[in-house]
């Protein structure tokens, strides 16, 4: 069976590998860091998440952000997503389920929602306003996996900055 999700995932690595002029990331990052968040969170991450993490870390790509991992502070980056998620956690409405991948001005936030994991452990991405995200079925989805809303928004930064 074919896996969108990785075949989307390497689609999107090839682009910021050729747009590098539109890349700041401060990946690499280790398997070991990867899963210190993952207890940190008390999650598993989707596989093209995961791939993103240990390739690329966290950073932007053109004028849109995309959380990850920066260190295992968990501190003060505006990128990093254990910090941006355990955040809005703590300010409650948002549910143990969903991990922000990114966020905008204007409050919603884009998150894997891993209460929908599919059999291959993906996770859709889905659009939810903190405060109002205990309950996410009926969340707009924003991509079917990370992979996919990754090479989506790659692509979206390339087309802007032609």
């Amino acid at each position: 069976m074919k896996n969108d999700a990785h075949e989307n995932y390497s689609a999107a690595a090839k682009l910021i590998a050729k747009h590098q002029n539109l890349a700041s990331f401060v990946g690499p990052r280790t398997d070991s860091l990867i899963e210190k968040a993952e207890k940190y969170l008390k999650v598993k991450f989707p596989p093209s998440y995961r791939a993103f993490l240990k390739e690329f870390g966290a950073g932007s790509f053109g004028s849109t952000s995309i959380e990850g991992l920066h260190d295992a502070k968990w501190q003060g980056f505006r990128t990093d997503a254990v910090w941006l998620t355990q955040d809005i956690r703590d300010g409650g409405g948002f549910a143990d389920h969903l991990i922000a991948v990114h966020q905008f001005g204007d409050g919603e936030v884009f998150c894997l929602d891993l209460s929908r994991s599919a059999k291959n452990g993906e996770a859709p991405v889905v659009a939810v306003t903190p405060g109002a995200a205990e309950d996410t079925s009926d969340a707009d989805e924003i991509a079917p996996d990370f992979g996919t809303f990754l090479l989506n928004t790659v692509r979206e930064e390339i087309d802007a900055n032609k």
